[in-house]
């Protein structure tokens, strides 16, 4: 094992601190390949790493998926808050996120992406 990948255990199996990074990272909006070069990851963590977060169901996609929908919440919280203060702006932000999430989900549903 490789002094930058600590945070992997001998077992292939990642650290906790992994999980807590991914969370911290996703909620930024970082993509899985970035998390992973943040991580500083070598090859063969890389790989077993953006599988793991790829795959649907696993420890490492579902923090990932929650800290992005976290943070969208948090985003849209704030933006309510503005936009009941009659915020025009956080008026015309809430309803392209919305357009955006709906696209986003559309994509989702009927092609995966």
């Amino acid at each position: 094992m490789k002094n930058n990948d600590y945070r992997v255990l001998p077992d292939d199996t990642f650290a906790p601190v992994v999980a807590e990074k991914v969370k911290e990272y996703a909620a930024l909006g970082y993509s899985p390949e970035r998390i992973c070069t943040l991580l500083s990851f070598g090859k063969h963590y890389a790989a077993i790493f953006l599988l793991r977060i790829r795959t649907p169901g696993d420890e490492l996609y579902v923090d990932y998926h929650q800290a992005l929908a976290l943070a969208q919440v948090e985003v849209d919280s704030k933006l309510n808050e503005l936009a009941k203060d009659g915020d025009l702006d956080a008026i015309k932000a809430q309803a392209e996120r919305g357009q955006e999430r709906l696209e986003y989900e559309l994509r989702q549903k009927y092609f995966g992406v």
